[in-house]
Order: structure tokens, then C-alpha cells, then sequence
């Protein structure tokens, strides 16, 4: 059984472009580590507390986010020990305050 270890190198809130936005991200690396070793990196993304779904891991995949050195990777990349993993996570953006509104209803 595998373990949800992680080396956490760097986290960091940068003020970098993504997906033409000026949106700050954070940027977190993590060192693969050796028990993780030929997991598909999409599924090993989904045993980060900030990530959690494969849905959320291939979005980041598909928008160039995940990296090693600088390099964007496939969701089918398989992740090596020692692999030093990249992740730019997008702030989410505020939604405007739901505003009730009259509708007329005929009951």
C-alpha cells in the first residue's frame, strides 16, 4: 500500500500569467517519491491535498500547469523517483453574491 508522503520543497504565491489572467497562483513542487514511482502523474497528483480530484488534475495538465523542469506533461506521463513536480494552482475567482430576485409563479 502506498503512502501519502510528501517532501514539500516550495510554496510560494507568485504574480505570474496563466491562461492570460493576472491572477496569482501558487506554485507548489514536490519531490515524487520512490513509492509513487510509474504512477500516472494525473493519478499521483490526486494524493495532493490541494489537487484531490482527477478531474482537477487533468485541467491543470490540459493548461500547461504541471511541469518538470519547465516542461508541461501528459496526463499518461509516468512519474520517476526523484522527479521534481511542479504545480501552478490558479486563485479562484470570486463569484458575484447570488441576489434573489421576484418571479412570478402560477401555483
Amino acid at each position: 500500500s502506498k503512502k501519502n508522503e510528501f517532501a514539500i520543497l516550495t510554496w510560494r504565491t507568485s504574480e505570474t500569467e496563466l491562461e492570460k489572467t493576472d491572477s496569482p497562483q501558487q506554485l507548489i513542487e514536490r519531490k515524487v517519491q520512490e513509492h509513487f514511482a510509474g504512477e500516472r502523474v494525473d493519478r499521483y497528483l490526486t494524493t495532493w491535498p490541494e489537487i484531490s480530484s482527477r478531474s482537477r488534475a487533468e485541467y491543470l495538465l490540459k493548461s500547461g500547469c504541471v511541469t518538470i523542469a519547465k516542461k508541461s506533461l501528459k496526463a499518461s506521463y509516468k512519474v520517476r523517483a526523484g522527479d521534481l513536480i511542479s504545480v501552478r494552482i490558479p486563485e479562484q475567482k470570486e463569484l458575484d453574491p447570488l441576489k434573489p430576485y421576484a418571479i412570478k409563479l402560477d401555483i
